[in-house]
């Protein structure tokens, strides 16, 4: 178990290890996942909160989104709350 208030040790510790310099990267998931919903074959995914028959859950299979039962619910649920990075 590794734990540190700067959140930047495990790095640390993983690069001296391997000898390379490894720094944490930011990006935005659901940007991504709506640039490329066409194209993927998002296999898994949860929601939340959702108005109607299925409050939350999470989906397996092929391509989720596109499944009439329960895609629309998966892509317009909210998104779990993030918890904003620590400044080191």
């Amino acid at each position: 178990m590794v734990e540190s208030s700067k959140h930047q040790f495990a790095f640390d510790l993983i690069g001296r290890h391997v000898e390379t310099l490894i720094e944490p990267i930011q990006f935005n998931l659901d940007a991504l996942a709506s640039d490329y919903r066409d194209e993927a074959d998002f296999w898994m995914g949860g929601f939340y909160d959702h108005d109607g028959n299925a409050s939350n859950g999470v989906t397996y299979g092929d391509d989720i989104f596109s499944d009439p039962e329960i895609g629309d619910a998966v892509w317009d649920s909210p998104r779990p709350p993030r918890h904003p990075r620590p400044q080191s």
